[in-house]
């Protein structure tokens, strides 16, 4: 790279010595009339209170040379060090200290234009206290929150905002069809047709409640009525954090969001886990993220305060016949359950 830019500085001398020498070139007829317009101009000034007659502007073409004497030729041989140190010019841009000009431009149009400084140095103070009290607002409310989800103790976080009520009836109405509240044949009763549209969402929802609330195994739809949930509403939330531990024995948090490719999950198995034999870990894409509010009525109920439980909304997967293993070297291959399978 030096040596082109030897070369490159050597060809421009010789263009000069050469080419430029051998034509006559003047300056455009609108440069001469923009100069000539200015030396008027600046005449006029010269002469406040003489009444004269103006000259009138001479279209004089002056003569134009190829000039060295700029910086864009001067700075030229300092390029290769400055590559060397800060890297090539698309690796950074020079675009924000350019835009630092706006603000002092910006607070010189509020002075009076005479004693400036001073008022320019009140102007940026009161700036940036402003700024100071704007931070401290904005970050006070968050302040519980932001401490309590990157707590590295807790198990997982959910938030506390109640601002997305879901009502149970309404969205179940609202989704008749949709697969993941299907019908499940368990929960028909003898009043109920083969062929009728009931939906398993609910059921499965309070026997999920009454087990995180009580620890029962076997729960029939006589104990579920015990749930009442308050309001009848489901809260909505984008994101759950879990922390977990490394191998390294730190530890780290995790993200699931139903609204991005976050949205699957792999946990440990148990032996009654979907009665997946021969699998350590299952699977599952997540839906919703949700929390309620519940009232238990059932034996041993102390009060009718209600407690929040949270919860996710988990479609599983199911492995495919094909057994992964360190022998066949694969990785587990999964498919969504066929729409009749209740699980």
């Amino acid at each position: 790279m030096d040596q082109v830019t030897s070369t490159v500085g050597q060809q421009f001398r010789n263009f000069k010595a050469t080419v430029c020498s051998a034509y006559n070139t003047q300056e455009l007829c609108q440069e001469a009339e923009a100069r000539a317009r200015c030396n008027v101009k600046r005449t006029a000034k010269r002469a406040v209170g003489q009444q004269g007659k103006q000259m009138e502007p001479k279209h004089t073409q002056h003569n134009e040379v190829f000039n060295f004497q700029t910086y864009k030729f001067h700075a030229l041989g300092d390029y290769i060090s400055t590559i060397c140190l800060y890297g090539t010019s698309d690796l950074y841009s020079s675009e924000p200290g350019k835009l630092k000009h706006h603000s002092p431009k910006a607070r010189y149009s509020r002075t009076d234009c005479k004693s400036f400084v001073k008022q320019l140095t009140r102007i940026e103070c009161r700036q940036a206290h402003i700024r100071h009290i704007g931070d401290k607002i904005v970050h006070r409310p968050h302040v519980e929150i932001a401490e309590m989800a990157g707590s590295p103790d807790v198990h997982h976080h959910i938030g506390m905002t109640q601002k997305y009520p879901i009502h149970i009836g309404t969205y179940l109405r609202s989704h008749e069809s949709d697969p993941a509240i299907k019908v499940s044949p368990i929960i028909l009763t003898p009043r109920t047709p083969s062929n009728s549209p009931v939906q398993n969402f609910l059921p499965k929802l309070k026997q999920h409640l009454l087990q995180r609330i009580h620890k029962l195994t076997d729960i029939s739809s006589e104990d579920t009525k015990t749930i009442i949930i308050k309001d009848y509403h489901l809260y909505h939330h984008n994101i759950a954090r879990f922390n977990y531990t490394m191998y390294d024995v730190h530890r780290a948090q995790d993200i699931v969001n139903p609204c991005t490719s976050h949205c699957n999950v792999m946990v440990l198995s148990s032996d009654n886990d979907m009665g997946l034999e021969g699998h350590r870990f299952i699977y599952g894409k997540v839906l919703g993220v949700y929390h309620v509010n519940v009232i238990y009525v059932g034996v041993g109920m102390i009060d009718f305060i209600p407690l929040r439980v949270e919860f996710l909304w988990v479609h599983w997967y199911e492995p495919m016949e094909q057994v992964s293993s360190w022998d066949t070297s694969t990785l587990d291959r999964l498919r969504f359950p066929p729409m009749d399978d209740e699980s």
